[in-house]
Order: C-alpha cells, then structure tokens, then sequence
C-alpha cells in the first residue's frame, strides 16, 4: 500500500474495494490515514470480523497463551474489549451484515459485548458469533463466562444465523424474538430442558440445529417440525439422561461422545431421515434400527459392541433403503454372521476394523449385493472376505498393514472385472501383486501407493505388463518412494504414455455422462440420436464436419445443459434451427459451403453469436431471437437482411468485418437507433461512400480499422459521443474526421501510409485533453508530428512506433520537448522499425556528447526502446532521461519493435544488432541505484543477415559474460 503513490487514480474502484475487502480490521482502519478518498473506507465493511489477527499481531489465542503470562492475559482480555468497543463507537456503516467475536472474553466484559450486539442487531445482522472459549489449560482460575440475555433482541427478523461458544443463557423464553432464525450452534453450553422446549416452541424456521461439547443435564425433548440437519456431537457428561427427537422434516442426524464417556439413550421419530453418523462405545437400545427403516446413508465410528451378532444380521432388513454404509473402527467377533447382503447398496466402507485377540480362525466377511459398486477396506488384520458383487466396478484396498499374510490379494485377485482400483502396498508386495494385476483387463483407472524404504534398485517392468494386460486403462498414478523420475527411464514413461494414448483411441464408450466436453474435426456423426447419452455436456465444437436438420434437432433436445457451441468451417446443407434455452454462447464461424439455408436461432440465455463466411462465400440469412444477446459479430459481404437492427437492441458490443455494401448510407444512419445500448463498435475492412456521422450518448469505445471508400476524396466522419473514453483508426486514404467527445482519453492512430497527405495530424491535434496515445508514423512524418505533440499536456502514457528506413543520424530530442509539456508522462515506449536490417549493425563509433539545457521531469517512470535503437542519438535521449527525469525506475532496450495494430492485435518485427557492449558503454556513467536497466537479446530471432554478421557472432559471448560488471547497479536481463 505504501508504494502505491496515487492509487486511486491507477486501480479501478472496484479493484480498490476488493483489496479493501481482503483487509483485517487493524488494516483497514489506518487506511484513513492515506487518502481523504479512504478516510469512510472502513467504515463500510458489512462483515465485522474481531478476534486477535484482526484487531492486534497475533494469530491465534494460542498465541497468545504461549506469550503472555497469564496476568498479562486477563489485561489483554481488557485491551481488546476496548478496542472493539472503540470501533464500534466510530463505525458509521448504515448496515451490518455479520458479526464475529473469536476471543475469550467472559462476563466481565459484558458491557461491551452487549453494545456491539445492540448496535449490530439495529443495523440488520444476520449473522451471529460469539465464540468466547478459552485455551488455557489452567483450572486453578475460575471466570464466569459471558451472560447473553435473549433481552438484547428486540422484536427483529434479522438474525438467520446465531452461533454461541462459552455462554450462559439468560432468560432463554425470549427466543421468541428470533423468528427467521435458521441456524443455531450451542457450543461448551449448559442446555437444560427449558432452554430447548422454549427454542422449540418459539423458532417455527429453524432448520439447522448444533449441539457442540454441551452438557446435557435433563431429559430433553426435541419437537421442531421445520428441523432438517441436528448435530449433537462431543458429548463429554456423565449423565445419561435421554434425548427425545420428534422432526417430521428432519434429514440428517450426527450424534457422538467423547472417549469414556457414557452415550445418551435416544428415541428417534423421523420418517424422512436419510442420513445417520454415531460414533460411541454402545449403540443405544433405545434408537434401535426400526427408527432408521427410510435412512440410505450410515455411518458407525469406535463402536464396541460386537457388530457381527449385534447389529450387521439385522441391518439390511431394518432398513431395506440403505445404499451407503461405513463402519469405522469398529469389533467383529464372530467369524459367522459378518454377512452383508443387501439388493440396494451400492457403497460399502470397512475402515480400520477390529479383530478379538482369540486364537480363531480368521474371520470371514461374505459380501452379496447385486448393485454394489463401490467398496473400501483398510484394516490391522486379514479378513477372508468373499464378494458376489457383479457390479463393482471401483475398489480400494491397504495392505501394507500386512505384508506377512499368505494369500494376501486372494480377494482383490477375485475381482478381475473391476474399473477403478487404488491400492497401497508395501514394497515387499509388488512382485506378488503384479501376477494379480495381469489378470485384469477391464481396468480404466489404476493407482497404487507404495509404502516402504525406497530401493533404487527395483525394477517398474511390471507396470508394462500390466498396461499391455488392461487395453482400457485410461489413467495410472504410481505414487512411490522420492526420485521416482529419475528411477523410471524416459523410454518407459514414454511407452506407457504411448500405451495409454493407444488404448484411449480403442475405448469403445457407452455412456458419456460425464463429458463435459467434445471437440470433433473432420468426422461423420453417426447416430446423432445417441446424444442423449451426453446429458452433462456444456460445450461442443463441430469442425469440418457436415451438419444437417436432423442432428441439430436431436442435439438442441438432448443436451439440456449446453452452454457453448461452436460450427467451424462445416457444411450446412439444410435449413437450420437452434433452439436452446441454456445456450449462452454460438460461434458459426468460417462457413464455406454456397448453400444459402435459412439458420434459425431461438435462445433466450444467449449472450454472445458471432457468425463468418469465407471470401466468395455466400451469407446465409439468419433469424435470431435472442432477447438476452449482448455481443455480436458479422463478417461477410453482406449483412443479412433477416438479422436486422432491430433484433440487436440489447447488444452492447457489435462488430462489422469485410462488409462491402455501403455503411455509410445501410447501416451507420440507424445502428445507435436501432440499438441504443450500444458501448462497443468496431468496423473492420467495411466499405464506405460518403460523409459518415456517428452520434451516441452510450458510445464508449470507437474502432475503425483498415476502411476503404470508393474515391480518393477526403470523406469526413463526424463523431459526437458524450462517454466515448477510447477512439483507434488504421486507413490506407485519408479521412477528416471531427470529434466531440470531451471524455475521450485513449486514442490509437496510425499514419504510416499516407505519407505525404497534407494536415495529416490535424485530427490528433484537436485533441489535447487524451491521456493515452499510441501512434504509428513514418520517418518523413516525425518533424511534424513533434509541432503538434508539444501541446499535449495532460499525456500520461506515449506509444510511437516509428516506421521506415533506419537514420542514424535522427535527433531524438524532440521526445524531450513532448516530455517537458506533458508534466503528468509516466511511461515512454519509442519503437523503431528498420526496413533495411543489413544496415543496422552500426559499431566502432566513439560518443559524442550532446547537451540539451532545461530538461527535467519529476513524474516519468517506465521508459522503453524497441527494435533499432543503436544510435548514438537515441543513446544521447536516454542519457538525458538518466539523468533528469527523478522518478524513473525502469529503462528497457529490447533487440525486437514491438506495434500495436488496434483491435488488440500485436505484432512483433524485425531485430536490431546490439554490438560490443554498446549499451554499457554509452550509459554506465548515468545509471544509479533507483532505476533498473534491462536489456533483451534473443538470438533464435534475429534475421538471417544478422545471423551471418561475422562479428555478431564472435561478440555475443562477450556481451553475455560481461553483463555482470553492470548488475552491481543495475537489473539486466539476457534471454539468449
């Protein structure tokens, strides 16, 4: 922020704000100090977020219980409260979105929590938190957390969100004044059975509901119809009280204890619950699985009840509709009832499960599920498991736990159909898994962790063998030891790409819903009506290829989510018509075909068309009905008659390219009528006949590029646009063209092919208030121009492209008379095209010094010499820039010119010879510590004449190892 000078003036105001956005609280506030613009910066922030990053130089409470003693502490405690108190009093927002508290104040402080909840609530927050819990560890201190009264709610339907950490609840019958209240998070709180009766009878929109480490020290009942999500988790109280849940909506129910803590007998009334978590010791009798009989999701952590003769025999039939199931570490005992079977499941989880310690057998897990088809298994110990799963297609297996078993891939090697497999092996088992992994052919996707010390040794063959084995693999990730690049050769890495990009072309694919998508070039679609299998495809490009009726019709109905759609270059032989409500973007572009069919576009999304025809070609007629179009671009002969003005009044941006009927008489007499949103025009290649007026109070950016008229006479265009802020022109005649725009500040003009026109700059010249120019003239044109550059005072940037025969012995000072006048100039680019390279090498000459009296600028930072500028004169202009101009920071010559074509189009020529340190010797004497000089020299570029210069190529290494003699002062770049 400090070295930003002027900022506001060089940062958009939205850039600004968002910069503004990212700031802590701390930050924000000094901002005031910077600029009058920011002194009521802060005081628009709408979410108010205090805790100790925010508001002081630590990070986090930890921080500060690490730092500080804990006397030290209490004071802090009283130093952030007045902080926070000190900016709510000054805080002059008009609204508050959000409120934040992260820090652990307790009730000594309530004063002022209470004044920012008062303030926060008046000025409409939504959301609420107040997270006040401590971490230290110290018991011998006893403070009295925060009391928050229901009283400081007024009657308000503001607050949505409201989450509490360390708090006591006062007087909780005023819950009736949250009315819109969805959310609420009771966190390290007291919850008795009044509390949660009165939050039931009084939140009618609650829909979210956290208990989070709460002491539950009654009976509580929970009766909120409206109540989708509840979370009662880290149970940490000895009591067993029971915990009745009545939630005819409820969707989602998460409950868990802490370790040796006894859980909570809970009876569980919620036909549409879907998802269930429990994580404790003892699944409760008083939940049962008859009260889970709709649930499709499940998940048990740390249970310790035998669940091979205490829950799995009863599962699948108490709850018939479950398709996801997890059990983490979890107890099997027995060896006999660990069956699964189910029709529905389609996703079974066995994580780090639990053997008993006897001598039996190992114990089996048998697996019947028609539709399963994803399976996961980690564990400490072998399972025999057996599956009859015909549908599994994806597996994930860790047998590094293991590496002693015998038969340790017995059931991965019975799953030979399977797609997807992720394994983590140990390196003493690859040998073992790779004759496993032969045997799958239908693998598309194939990942495997090997765990252990890495051996340099070891030989990855076998992953050959593998690939050759499984002619569908799409996708291998081999995630190993460290230097796995340098321990598979090229030639291997090489092949199994090669290998997989063979494969990837004989893949025949069934369903595509997961192709987002498509691109195809010179193909024959055949079977459009299969587009039905692409549901989720969101961009589609067809090039070079024929397209009928019948494919567009099935494609519009098919792919209801299509948003881009490009026809290259394809044949249209038919009758056209798109219709699709999502599309947002239609590129017809290149078309060639001489077939003039009708195209019908009906699309109520669509933001952007653009539509072209090869030279020769004939325009199709085209029918849009796109309310929403805000972009249009057309190049052909001519323009449709069917498309119209009028359908284009929403466009903000329109583009004409090549149109060779008149504009001038067609079109530009009602374009700003017809379409009266209209901020962006480029005409490009377009024809004109007679005097052209341009009127708009919407006008804002103005680019007219390479434009022919029939005759050679001067046929003025007469611009009168209030807001137009950009203006570019490129034309082989010249036009006088007349301007009222006092907004105008960026202009681009180029002036190399009319050479000798007479008032060749007089349109420049009735512009002197424009900040930003860019110019291309010829060498002829240079005196002239400078007469008129001298009176631009107000030039914050200067691009001149200078085009022509290279003279050396061109004065360059004339850039100082333009830099004196224009006191607010802070960047120079001087661009140089030689058309005669083979004269460019100029060595061997000595400096003569030149002076130039009264130069200096206090405001100029960034100057730039492109293309060929070894001349002794531009050397004596940067001397002089080196010298007096007091802000610049960085000088750069660059071996290649660089032109600004307009329309957004650069281009980079021909190259100039920097001989023997040429630069270092003419400017060493001037350089100091403020400023960079950066010099760019690439040798692929140069010219074949200079490629063959005899001394060019004995000096390039001098240049090169002689440039660090300079970077004791300076920055110097060789790109070679």
């Amino acid at each position: 922020m400090k070295s930003c000078e002027k900022l506001e003036n060089e940062l958009p105001n939205h850039i600004i704000s968002y910069i503004f956005s990212n700031l802590a609280l701390k930050d924000l506030v000094k901002t005031s100090a910077l600029s009058k613009q920011w002194i009521h910066e802060w005081g628009l922030r709408m979410d108010l977020n205090f805790d100790l990053y925010t508001m002081s130089d630590y990070n986090t409470d930890q921080d500060l219980s690490q730092i500080l003693p804990l006397c030290q502490r209490f004071h802090f405690q009283s130093e952030f409260a007045t902080r926070l108190d000190q900016f709510m009093l000054h805080y002059k927002g008009a609204m508050i979105r959000s409120i934040r508290v992260k820090f652990p104040l307790c009730n000594e402080h309530r004063d002022v929590i209470d004044r920012l909840i008062s303030k926060g609530i008046a000025k409409g927050a939504e959301h609420i938190q107040l997270l006040f819990s401590s971490e230290t560890t110290d018991t011998t201190i006893s403070i009295l957390p925060y009391k928050f009264s229901l009283i400081l709610l007024p009657q308000n339907d503001s607050v949505t969100y409201l989450h509490l950490q360390n708090c006591l609840l006062v007087k909780p019958r005023y819950f009736s004044r949250l009315k819109n209240l969805r959310t609420l998070v009771l966190q390290q709180i007291i919850v008795k059975k009044t509390l949660v009766q009165t939050l039931c009878s009084k939140c009618k929109h609650l829909v979210d509901l956290t208990l989070d480490g709460c002491k539950i020290t009654s009976k509580l009942k929970i009766i909120i119809p409206s109540l989708l999500h509840l979370k009662i988790v880290n149970v940490g109280c000895y009591y067993r009280e029971p915990i009745n849940i009545i939630a005819s909506s409820l969707l989602s129910l998460e409950y868990s204890c802490l370790k040796h803590y006894v859980e909570h007998p809970m009876s569980i009334r919620a036909p549409m619950l879907s998802k269930f978590g429990f994580r404790g010791i003892v699944f409760s009798k008083g939940i049962g699985l008859s009260g889970l009989k709709n649930v499709t999701t499940i998940v048990f952590d740390s249970l310790l009840s035998d669940l091979s003769t205490n829950i799995l025999p009863h599962l699948f039939s108490e709850c018939p509709q479950l398709e996801d199931v997890t059990f983490k570490n979890c107890l099997f005992k027995s060896s006999i009832n660990n069956k699964f079977t189910s029709s529905k499941l389609r996703q079974l989880i066995i994580l780090d499960s639990v053997v008993n310690d006897s001598p039996s057998p190992p114990s089996e897990i048998s697996i019947d599920a028609l539709n399963l088809s994803s399976f996961e298994y980690t564990g400490y110990t072998t399972r025999i498991i057996s599956f009859t799963a015909p549908r599994l297609s994806k597996v994930f297996w860790d047998t590094s736990e293991r590496e002693n078993i015998p038969h340790l891939f017995d059931p991965i090697a019975s799953l030979p159909h399977i797609e997807n497999l992720a394994m983590i092996v140990g390196s003493l088992q690859v040998k073992e898994l790779a004759k496993v992994l032969v045997q799958f052919q239908n693998l598309r996707k194939l990942e495997l962790h090997i765990d252990g010390a890495c051996d340099p040794t070891m030989d990855y063959f076998w992953l050959l063998d593998i690939a050759t084995a499984s002619q569908h693999l799409q996708k291998l990730t081999l995630n190993s030891c460290e230097k796995l690049e340098n321990e598979l050769p090229d030639h291997i890495i090489s092949y199994i790409f090669s290998k997989l990009d063979l494969v990837k072309n004989q893949c025949i694919v069934q369903t595509m819903d997961s192709v987002t998508y498509l691109h195809l070039q010179n193909c024959l679609l055949v079977k459009p009506r299969y587009f039905s299998r692409l549901k989720n495809l969101r961009t589609l490009v067809l090039q070079q290829v024929d397209v009928k009726k019948t494919l567009l019709k099935t494609l519009c109905s098919k792919c209801k989510h299509l948003v881009d759609f490009t026809l290259d270059d394809c044949k249209i032989t038919s009758m056209l018509i798109i219709i699709s409500p999502s599309l947002l973007r239609l590129n017809i572009v290149n078309d060639g075909f001489y077939f003039r069919d009708l195209i019908t576009i009906i699309a109520s999304s669509l933001l952007s068309f653009e539509y072209s025809c090869l030279e020769n070609s004939a325009v199709h007629p085209i029918n849009i009905q796109a309310p929403m179009l805000s972009k249009f671009s057309f190049r052909g002969a001519l323009f449709s008659e069917h498309i119209g003005l009028s359908v284009l009044r929403n466009v903000t941006t329109i583009k004409f390219d090549a149109l060779l009927f008149d504009l001038s008489t067609d079109i530009l007499p009602h374009l700003f009528s017809e379409c009266p949103q209209l901020e962006d025009v480029t005409l490009k290649n377009c024809l004109f006949t007679s005097s052209t007026q341009i009127t708009s109070l919407k006008l804002r950016q103005l680019i007219i590029l390479d434009s022919v008229w029939v005759n050679d006479s001067p046929s003025e265009i007469s611009i009168d646009a209030l807001n137009l802020s950009s203006f570019e022109y490129t034309g082989y005649t010249t036009r006088i063209i007349s301007f009222t725009a006092p907004r105008l500040s960026k202009v681009f003009w180029d002036t190399s092919e009319r050479e000798n026109r007479p008032h060749l700059f007089d349109p420049i010249a009735s512009l002197p208030h424009i900040e930003n120019l860019a110019m291309i003239v010829g060498t002829l044109q240079v005196k002239e121009l400078a007469k008129v550059l001298v009176r631009f005072q107000n030039l914050r940037q200067l691009d001149l492209h200078i085009d022509g025969a290279c003279d050396p012995s061109m004065d360059y000072f004339w850039l100082l008379d333009i830099a004196t006048a224009s006191r607010h100039l802070q960047k120079l680019t001087v661009s140089i095209k030689n058309l005669h390279p083979e004269h460019s090498h100029m060595v061997g000459f000595k400096r003569q010094k030149s002076e130039y009296e009264g130069f200096s600028h206090s405001v100029l930072k960034y100057v730039e010499f492109l293309g060929c500028v070894c001349s002794i004169n531009v050397f004596e202009l940067a001397t002089h820039l080196l010298r007096s101009a007091n802000s610049l920071k960085k000088m750069t010559f660059h071996y290649s010119d660089r032109v600004y074509l307009g329309g957004c189009i650069n281009a980079c020529g021909g190259d100039c010879w920097l001989g023997k340190n040429v630069i270092r010797e003419m400017l060493k004497d001037e350089v100091n510590e403020q400023c960079q000089l950066i010099i760019l020299v690439v040798f692929e570029a140069r010219t074949p004449a200079t490629k063959k210069n005899k001394e060019w190529q004995e000096q390039l290494p001098t240049v090169v190892l002689k440039a660090e003699e300079i970077m004791h002062s300076k920055e110097i770049m060789l790109s070679l």
